[in-house]
């Protein structure tokens, strides 16, 4: 018993009851940074927190997705968790158990969760419905040439350079096993029969396919020749990245937003070596700004794209990333942004891999 209130039992497989010293891991103080809530959000499954006061009455939620969002709206992870947690979610009552699972059928943000509070709004409880990741399938594009790394892919393709002594291919594999993709493409071309070799040597969790591109197919042309064989949504990740990033947290977004398209976004800085000069309209000086640094949000390199998306790809063609993503944009599909604020490196050029060597999963 709580209090005069049964506490809940005969709940669904699916569905967990939280309450007492179970609480804790789920509740940040609305005195915390955005950054500092994050912290404690990933140290859960579910990656989600109840915002409360020094008293315990309930403020709001905070998920990994109103995260992003916050990011997108100019917000820095050093500000107040306030800016950013949903101020007006549907909340339970401790006193209404039955009407409560009712009311967590009706969440439709995911992560699946409902805040149970008292008459004064002290929390009390959360019941929280577990939800499958919806996504089973993901391509992995590792048929690039590696140009620009030069002797480093003299005799070795570009996704079996080494990251930490592990192939940044497998570095690949392992973080879309973890977030339960159980069927992984690899469209391959550029020195296959390398990739082909790794993989028949290694033992992976989930079912490895390889697919070989006749010719050069671009970015993306050989979704083309798996978007018949997949299960949609579908993951595509490049195999020229190491990352931190959320892949769950990614396939949350994804349902979230009701989305077409997700594309991932890093920030990329680039600092001007001169002084800019600031005018206006008329021409007159108003400011140097000196040496300023330049932020951008640039393609991460992994997508969550949904079948309307995939059959704009109509033969086998070369074909990059962008002018997809472009023709989807014309046809009015809805294309979200996901910024990572984790750690992200793109292998592109020798200074870049390593770097990379210092970035720990």
């Amino acid at each position: 018993m709580e209090g005069k209130y049964k506490v809940y039992n005969n709940l669904p497989p699916e569905i967990i009851y939280v309450d007492n010293s179970s609480l804790k891991r789920y509740i940040s103080l609305s005195e915390l940074s955005i950054r500092e809530a994050m912290k404690k959000l990933n140290n859960t499954i579910e990656l989600f927190q109840i915002i409360v006061d020094e008293n315990n009455y309930f403020l709001g939620t905070l998920t990994d997705g109103d995260i992003r969002r916050g990011l997108l709206n100019g917000y820095n992870l050093d500000e107040n968790v306030s800016k950013c947690m949903n101020v007006s979610p549907i909340l339970g009552k401790i006193e209404e158990q039955k009407n409560n699972l009712i009311k967590l059928k009706e969440v439709d943000r995911d992560p699946l969760f409902l805040p149970i509070v008292d008459k004064k709004l002290l929390l009390k409880g959360i019941l929280i419905r577990n939800s499958t990741t919806d996504i089973n399938n993901a391509l992995i594009l590792a048929g690039g040439m590696g140009v620009r790394l030069g002797n480093l892919t003299k005799n070795k393709p570009k996704p079996l350079l080494e990251i930490n002594g592990i192939p940044i291919l497998e570095h690949c594999i392992r973080k879309l096993e973890d977030a339960g993709i159980s069927t992984i493409y690899i469209a391959i071309n550029h020195m296959s029969d390398h990739i082909i070799e790794f993989i028949n040597k290694k033992e992976f969790k989930s079912k490895i396919i390889t697919i070989n591109e006749s010719s050069k197919l671009g970015t993306i042309g050989s979704l083309f020749l798996v978007k018949n064989k997949v299960d949609f949504p579908l993951l595509i990740m490049n195999a020229d990245l190491v990352t931190t990033l959320s892949i769950p947290a990614l396939i949350s977004f994804f349902k979230t937003e009701k989305a077409d398209g997700v594309i991932t976004a890093a920030t990329y800085e680039h600092k001007v070596p001169f002084g800019v000069l600031r005018y206006n309209s008329l021409g007159q000086l108003e400011s140097i700004e000196e040496k300023p640094t330049d932020k951008n949000l640039v393609a991460a390199g992994v997508y969550i794209l949904n079948k309307k998306i995939a059959d704009l790809l109509i033969k086998e063609e070369f074909l990059d990333m962008p002018v997809l993503v472009e023709k989807a944009i014309k046809q009015k599909h809805n294309i979200v942004v996901f910024p990572v604020h984790e750690k992200w490196k793109d292998i592109g050029r020798p200074e870049d891999y390593y770097d990379a060597k210092d970035l720990n999963e």
